[in-house]
């Protein structure tokens, strides 16, 4: 259903219709913009429809896959008889998500971005507004969103509209950040062709470092990889932390109310994960979580006096709060924040 994308700081889910359906902003731990993931109606997101011969439609579930030994994210559907590959990435060190659009095929069409935000797990209303140079920001209690695009288009209070041409290749920008200012500067001098490239080779490089701990055949090998890459994804960059999951409220069972905050460090959790990369041959990750692991113990009694912490090393956050502002996955409810 979903695919992921991160870059140390956050992540985001891009689903199988190309639609955003989860981002916390700035990073893993914070509110999110972007929860259809647990509210299909409320949550929000960023959609994508087309408009063709005058009708507007949805775009159709797509397959998905990963650039090979990457992290960057294909999204391929079919538009009439055209097609349209979306590529998503977030860059390491950046605060931001493109989203790079291939259209080909022999019909000209419309494409649509439908922003809908829904900040602080939908419990504040967002200001949105058209910039002079022609994007659009988001602003709700300390997060910030800005869409942009170097391709010509039309824009309006939650739209952009392309007129797409096949074939041809229209990228478009999110920034994020505390305000909207912080997220235009974000987005200057943003190379979409350049990026992409660094990303590419950058995970390629990573992935290079790994061997497996016993001899595997492809298909294993592939999920082997996959899931090294995963763990990556997982670990915030700054302190070295890795994640349980980067999500809250995800179901144990459908319907149920096992539904837990795991954004978060686990001491437990974060030894396996770390002897895990040591044994992968990512040596540089595993030493940096065991250093965030080695610097929480105490010197006298008990050594981890709580089993788990935040991304910084701190119990911030981590009182639980219940969210009636979103359904949950499927109606799962509680939707809960902190663990």
């Amino acid at each position: 259903m979903y695919g992921i994308i991160g870059n140390g700081e956050t992540c985001a889910f891009v689903s199988i219709f190309g639609s955003v359906d989860w981002l916390c902003v700035p990073r893993f731990d914070s509110p999110t913009v972007f929860a259809r993931a647990l509210d299909s109606e409320r949550g929000g997101t960023l959609m994508l429809s087309y408009e063709m011969g005058g009708a507007g439609l949805p775009f159709q579930a797509g397959q998905q896959r990963y650039l090979e030994d990457t992290c960057v994210l294909e999204t391929a559907t079919a538009v009439g008889d055209d097609t349209v590959r979306t590529i998503d990435f977030m860059p390491f060190g950046r605060r931001r998500l493109w989203r790079i659009f291939g259209v080909s095929g022999p019909e000209r069409f419309r494409l649509h971005v439908d922003l809908e935000p829904r900040p602080d797990y939908n419990r504040a209303k967002p200001e949105i507004a058209l910039t002079e140079e022609g994007g659009i920001t988001v602003i709700g209690p300390g997060q910030a969103l800005y869409l942009s695009s170097p391709e010509p288009f039309a824009a309006r209070k939650k739209r952009f509209t392309f007129d797409a041409e096949p074939p041809m290749a229209i990228p478009l920008l999110l920034t994020y950040g505390e305000t909207p200012e912080a997220c235009r500067r974000e987005a200057e001098d943003a190379d979409f062709a350049r990026e992409y490239r660094r990303q590419v080779e950058g995970w390629r490089r990573y992935a290079a470092k790994a061997h497996p701990v016993f001899e595997l055949g492809p298909r294993l090998h592939y999920y082997y990889m996959r899931s090294l890459l995963v763990l990556k994804l997982l670990i915030y960059d700054r302190t070295g932390a890795i994640l349980a999951a980067p999500t809250t409220s995800f179901p144990e069972i459908v319907g149920g109310s096992a539904n837990w905050d795991y954004r978060f460090c686990w001491v437990r959790d974060g030894a396996y994960s770390a002897e895990a990369l040591a044994l992968a041959g990512m040596r540089e990750d595993a030493r940096k979580l065991l250093d965030f692991l080695l610097g929480l113990a105490a010197p006298d009694g008990k050594p981890y006096p709580y089993p788990l912490v935040n991304v910084d090393g701190n119990l911030q956050g981590t009182d639980e709060v219940l969210i009636e502002t979103l359904a949950g996955f499927g109606n799962s409810r509680p939707v809960r924040v902190g663990n």
